[in-house]
């Protein structure tokens, strides 16, 4: 169902944790490798390979909102902290935080 923000957002692709499938492309139930952590950058450069694209990274912008997310937002030039836990505040001390109750977006 991911796949569907790419239409609805301003985005060239959505790049997430995927649904398994059997040899016969039904799903599973299960999932594939949870697209977290270490593996969001991987993804990432993945995904910008497959396409022949380069990033500039230091020009590039990272939205995350948990720990899960660290690794991907090292990766990222600036920063944005939706609704952030202290532990992430603490972690990225000058990103800009981006509240969405307070900004009237639920």
């Amino acid at each position: 169902y991911m796949d569907e923000l790419a239409d609805i957002l301003p985005v060239d692709a959505v790049i997430c944790t995927r649904a398994e499938l059997d040899g016969e492309g039904r799903y599973t139930g299960r999932i594939g490798k949870n697209c977290k952590d270490e593996e969001k950058p991987v993804r990432i450069r993945q995904y910008l390979e497959e396409k022949g694209l380069e990033a500039d990274w230091t020009r590039s912008r990272g939205y995350g909102d948990s720990r899960h997310d660290i690794f991907m937002l090292e990766t990222a030039g600036e920063r944005r902290l939706v609704n952030p836990d202290s532990r992430l505040r603490e972690r990225f001390p000058g990103a800009m935080i981006l509240n969405w109750n307070r900004m009237g977006i639920e």
